[in-house]
């Protein structure tokens, strides 16, 4: 297979793709108003905006399916080809019939501009994931505001110089060079293996129905969409009164200039600040809420200015900051939803809005009361209400997020399969950091207190607790066994802890934890007593003096029925100068909390105790280590192969955010993370980026994302190789050879 191209060279073609795109739609749009305009009287607008909707609309089922069953990287292409042999033919018909060629200039715009749109965004947000896409899609948003600069400049120098035949034709050659880099980008989604496109589901449109997150996008189209229709409208009205043929031409395309000179600035100075500061939500809702303001403003200064400063304004925020995150939105839905209804809300949505729009002109028009100040009301209407609408975005792109993760749960289990052991795949499909604990009888509480004989594992129960009643223990037998617990002599010790330890044994027992040979048998008499004899072993946690072996030793003994006594020391616990010790508190609350979710835990302390481990050096973070690096396998979230990957500073951390974070998601971040899977990793970190707490994300984003990767976008080592990791037996054979260089390097 040929070698892929990094995502880096795919950005810089698609930038060039979006440069002409926008060049062209820019041009076209210039074109297409002023030829319309000259050949009809402006009343005739509103009709033929209503005629090209219902055409887009018709279209929109036809496209779906095709980018469906052909995927984007195949249709577009195509599509790019079909616009330009048109625009060839409409030049050659344009002299013998001018009013024709408006007509259907108009229409062929309003169809295949949006579908082109829509479609290239659907190439590019494929081949990126969620994080890079954030790293890279600004800079083909800057190429494309670039472009309708570019594109109104030549527009205007144009329409001065040559006939609009040579206009068409230009047209018609830029987007024949758009369909051919677009076919570069696609390559990369269609040699990938297991990315090739399924047939079309027959339950057409109905996924958008069933999610409110597209439900939301949707109205968001419709709404901003019909606010522009009339705004627009009115702009043009006025440019209609006072401009005529060639000077409407010229007007058209050093306003279409301005707009894209700004929507540049705004690009390349705001874009990436506004999306990181206000959300991508937040960002699309700039666009109605400009809508709203301009609307508002070009009532108090009517005519021509007013008006024109109001569109200015909207189409500015619209092709810079709404654009570029109303696409982000897109990148973490499933590749097949997005493939159905990214098209129908793109273009079938868009094209109801524009046919709605009409029509309310028309009705406006008809009532005879001042048109233009009563749609630039119900503009203003509309764009506040849109811009409430747009907050609900940030929630449902975060729930998508965590949707996407969990589809790529399967792919890590898949990753592994054939490399390790039964057991090791059972601990990656676990929760983050869940121990499989024992579980007591319920009456174990009861029978503690009266003693135990004997303990034995029965089919279908933890265990059976065989109780009788004891005698009162003697004051010579308690000195008798402390004796014993306290002798050199490790079978003594270890036929002392058989029985139930009461109170006095407890400090005598803990104090075994630092013998090597003792600790197994004093953690299991322990965690026995746990119920009972919490405090006095909380109490050895907490006590600064206590020996570094027993400290560590200890969260481990109260895992096993911890309570909330058990839990509240356990937290404590994660400021102990040891990093050990912290560590394992944060593995036994993992335990706890998942078999007993109801206990309370206090967010803050948590936070703390993750600003702890990370206020440090990076070679301490990745130096730190643990001496009972025995008991550390049971409680691994991850296999071999990603634990070699990790650090047990980010282990710590993570277990610690699977305290405060859902588990299911956070788990498969964290394993994304480990792994060469290059789309997984972006979905994970543009997860973790969205959800963790603010004073945490600043402290452990520079162990995350190295802060080169965040300055540049240049290609890394391992987007190199992420292509390799698309298909299972790829991704096998990825990790077979990262065991085998790490091997080599320990040897």
């Amino acid at each position: 297979m040929a070698a892929q191209p990094s995502l880096d060279r795919i950005a810089w073609i698609a930038s060039a793709a979006a440069f002409l795109m926008v060049s062209w739609h820019v041009a076209a749009r210039a074109a297409r108003d002023a030829i319309f305009l000259t050949e009809f009287d402006v009343a005739r607008l509103p009709q033929v905006v209503i005629a090209s909707s219902v055409l887009s609309m018709a279209l929109v089922p036809v496209v779906s399916r095709l980018i469906a069953t052909l995927s984007p990287a195949r249709f577009v292409p195509a599509a790019f080809a079909v616009s330009s042999a048109s625009m060839l033919g409409l030049s050659l018909i344009y002299t013998g019939s001018p009013a024709v060629v408006a007509i259907l200039l108009y229409l062929l715009i309003a169809a295949m501009g949006a579908v082109l749109i829509s479609g290239f965004w659907s190439v590019v947000n494929e081949v990126f994931d969620p994080r890079s896409a954030k790293l890279l899609v600004g800079r083909i948003g800057a190429a494309a505001s670039a472009g309708g600069l570019a594109g109104g400049f030549a527009t205007a120098q144009l329409a001065e110089r040559v006939s609009v035949m040579v206009i068409l034709v230009v047209l018609a050659v830029l987007h024949l060079a758009c369909g051919l880099l677009v076919f570069q980008i696609g390559r990369a989604v269609r040699e990938s293996p297991g990315v090739a496109s399924e047939a079309a589901d027959s339950t057409f449109g109905l996924s958008l129905m069933s999610q409110p997150y597209l439900r939301n996008l949707a109205l968001v189209v419709v709404g901003a969409t019909v606010s522009t229709v009339l705004i627009d409208y009115a702009f043009k009205a006025a440019a209609a009164e006072t401009f005529q043929g060639e000077e409407l031409m010229s007007f058209f395309a050093w306003f279409y200039t301005a707009m894209a000179a700004g929507t540049l600035l705004l690009q390349s100075t705001a874009t990436r600040i506004t999306l990181k500061k206000l959300g991508l939500g937040k960002s699309v809702g700039l666009q109605p809420g400009a809508l709203a303001v301009g609307s508002a403003l070009a009532l108090l200064a009517p005519g021509l200015i007013g008006v024109a400063v109001a569109v200015a304004a909207a189409s500015v925020v619209r092709n810079s900051v709404s654009r570029v995150g109303y696409e982000l939105l897109y990148v973490p839905i499933s590749r097949d939803v997005k493939r159905q209804v990214k098209p129908l809300i793109d273009v079938g949505f868009q094209r109801l809005a524009d046919a709605g729009g009409g029509g309310l002109i028309l009705a406006v028009i008809a009532l005879d009361v001042g048109t233009e100040p009563v749609l630039l009301v119900i503009a203003a209407v509309l764009g506040a209400s849109t811009l409430v609408l747009c907050l609900l975005l940030d929630k449902g792109y975060v729930e998508t997020l965590e949707k996407s993760l969990l589809e790529h749960a399967g792919d890590v289990g898949d990753m592994l399969e054939g490399l390790q052991d039964s057991q090791t795949q059972h601990m990656l499909l676990r929760t983050l950091g869940t121990m499989r604990v024992s579980e007591l009888d319920p009456s174990m509480s009861q029978v503690l207190m009266t003693g135990v004989t004997e303990i034995v594992p029965s089919p279908g129960q933890t265990a059976e607790i065989r109780a009788t009643s004891s005698p009162r223990r003697s004051s010579d037998q308690l000195i008798d066994r402390i004796g014993a617990l306290r002798s050199a002599a490790l079978d003594q010790v270890s036929k002392a802890l058989i029985e139930p330890l009461t109170p006095e044994h407890i400090p005598h027992v803990v104090s075994l934890l630092a013998w090597n040979e003792a600790a197994p048998f004093a953690a299991k008499a322990l965690a026995s007593a746990v119920p009972i004899h919490t405090g006095q072993l909380v109490d050895a946690l907490l006590d600064p003096d206590q020996s570094f072996a027993v400290r560590r030793r200890v969260p481990g003994c109260l895992i096993r029925n911890g309570d909330q006594r058990a839990v509240d020391g356990l937290v404590m616990g994660l400021q102990d100068r040891r990093f050990e010790v912290r560590y394992r508190c944060g593995k036994a609350l993992q335990a706890i909390c998942a078999r007993a979710p109801d206990l309370h835990l206090s967010q803050e302390r948590i936070e703390a105790a993750i600003l702890v481990a990370t206020t440090v050096s990076r070679p301490v973070w990745e130096s730190r280590s643990l001496l009972d690096t025995g008991e550390t396998e049971t409680l691994s979230p991850a296999g071999e192969v990603l634990k070699n990957r990790s650090s047990r500073s980010l282990d710590h951390v993570f277990a610690l955010l699977g305290l405060i974070l859902p588990a299911e998601p956070l788990r498969v971040a964290y394993h994304g993370l480990l792994t060469d899977d290059t789309a997984l990793r972006g979905t994970a970190l543009d997860y973790l980026e969205n959800v963790l707490p603010a004073p945490v994300r600043k402290a452990i984003w520079p162990y995350l994302e190295p802060a080169e990767h965040t300055r540049s976008s240049a290609a890394s080592a391992e987007e190199v190789v992420d292509r390799l990791l698309a298909s299972h037996r790829s991704i096998q054979l990825n990790l077979a050879e990262i065991e085998r260089r790490m091997g080599k390097r320990e040897a």
